[in-house]
């Protein structure tokens, strides 16, 4: 394993981004950037562009989530 920056994770959304609900396992559903465990290097960066954001239902949106 390597110590690198993460990528960009770039939405545009002209309207509405809907991110919403769980898995079957009870797991978040959402949009992010991490960093595992043990690793070494930044996460990256999440940029949203949208007229409305709705974050609901346990959903997750954010850099290391």
């Amino acid at each position: 394993m390597g110590s690198q920056a993460g990528g960009t994770l770039a939405i545009n959304a002209s309207e509405r981004l809907d991110v919403s609900g769980t898995s079957v396992e009870g797991h978040s559903t959402g949009l992010g950037a991490i960093v595992y465990p043990g690793a070494t290097g930044n996460a990256g960066d999440l940029k949203i562009n949208t007229g409305e954001l709705l974050i609901r239902d346990g959903a997750e949106v954010g850099e290391e989530m």
